[in-house]
């Protein structure tokens, strides 16, 4: 019954982390309604959120945003910070990741990555250039 009960653990085991490793991305931009909104106006020099997309990440869905900035300068902690929780309250669904990019007008990568490590509760990873991909969030903004 134990060696069952070990296999069925394993087993278990595999499958999760097979299912963390394969990503699929779904069809149409997902319903992000406000949220470039809030974003703005949360942090004025991100004049815009585009390219929403969202795909299936093995434990849930993740939500990808590229941000457009006035300036080049390389985020704060305190304005990603306020992006985040913009982009975390104002969701229809929440994800169970985001992944966030951002550029300046003028086509400069925008450094986020930096700032996302100062954001205590919250797993990140860097994401493409400068960007973050980040997790935990509703134990920092709640539900």
């Amino acid at each position: 019954m134990r060696r069952l009960a070990a296999a069925v653990l394993v087993l278990s085991f595999v499958v999760a982390m097979v299912g963390c490793s394969l990503e699929s991305r779904d069809d149409g931009p997902p319903d992000i309604g406000d949220v470039p909104a809030a974003v703005m106006s949360a942090v004025p020099r991100v004049t815009a959120v585009e390219d929403p997309s969202r795909w299936l990440n093995g434990f849930g869905h993740a939500i990808g945003l590229s941000l457009v900035t006035a300036t080049p300068d390389p985020f704060t902690p305190e304005e990603l910070d306020a992006v985040v929780k913009a982009i975390w309250t104002h969701l229809p669904s929440k994800p169970n990741t985001l992944q966030i990019t951002a550029e300046s007008q003028a086509g400069d990568v925008v450094d986020l990555f930096t700032a996302a490590q100062h954001l205590d509760e919250l797993v990140v990873h860097q994401a493409g250039q400068a960007g973050v991909s980040i997790a935990d969030m509703r134990w920092r903004y709640g539900q």
